[in-house]
């Protein structure tokens, strides 16, 4: 079947043979290759690639990444004892985190890719629902994104701590950033216990 799909797919625009058959053996490779990786699926509305993190030698680095499979096993779980919190599960499609430990080798640059996925998420029609800027150098904002009927398809945090540390969060999913809390403690995601936004945007 992969094969009759990439016939149709490519014209012999008068291109050798050879060529051709070599294209669509290509073409059937790739194809193969990703329908059999695990978890294979196309970017969902409201993920948002952060790129690669510029960490610092020696700083803290951590990444999260949980699944949708994870999150409808904890959802199921939680079921019968916390059903609110397995209703809040139930939204969300996709959780990433990024921390990055800073020092004088790459604070800039953190400090320069934040303000890149800010800007990258405004032009992409994100709207922010939360912009914190303190005395202790907090320096925080939190993105929604939605879709038609105001659907929540997406939430996106970033943080740079003035002294040391810059957080990133991509929720994909129904949510709202005051229930971020209950997600951390669910998955024991300890950045995003630390954020504590209801308190800040009263």
């Amino acid at each position: 079947m992969l094969e009759e799909a990439a016939e149709l797919s490519l014209p012999n625009n008068n291109l050798p043979s050879h060529m051709n058959k070599r294209t669509k053996v290509i073409t059937i490779a790739t194809l193969t290759m990703a329908f059999a990786l695990p978890g294979f699926t196309a970017q969902q509305p409201g993920q948002v690639d952060f790129g690669t993190m510029p960490s610092a030698k020696g700083r803290q680095f951590v990444e999260v990444n949980i699944e949708p499979n994870l999150i409808a096993l904890a959802a199921k779980i939680t079921s019968k004892q916390q059903p609110e919190v397995a209703d809040l599960l139930k939204g969300i499609k996709l959780v990433r985190v990024n921390v990055v430990g800073m020092d004088d080798s790459n604070r800039e640059t953190v400090a320069q890719k934040i303000q890149a996925v800010r800007d990258d998420l405004a032009k992409q029609g994100w709207t922010p629902v939360v912009t914190v800027r303190d005395e202790n150098g907090q320096n925080v904002n939190v993105h929604l994104k939605t879709g038609e009927n105001d659907v929540i398809q997406g939430l996106v945090v970033t943080v740079l701590d003035n002294k040391n540390e810059a957080v990133f969060v991509n929720i994909v999913g129904d949510i709202n950033p005051d229930k971020i809390a209950a997600i951390a403690n669910r998955f024991d995601i300890e950045p995003l216990k630390k954020l504590h936004l209801e308190e800040k945007t009263e």
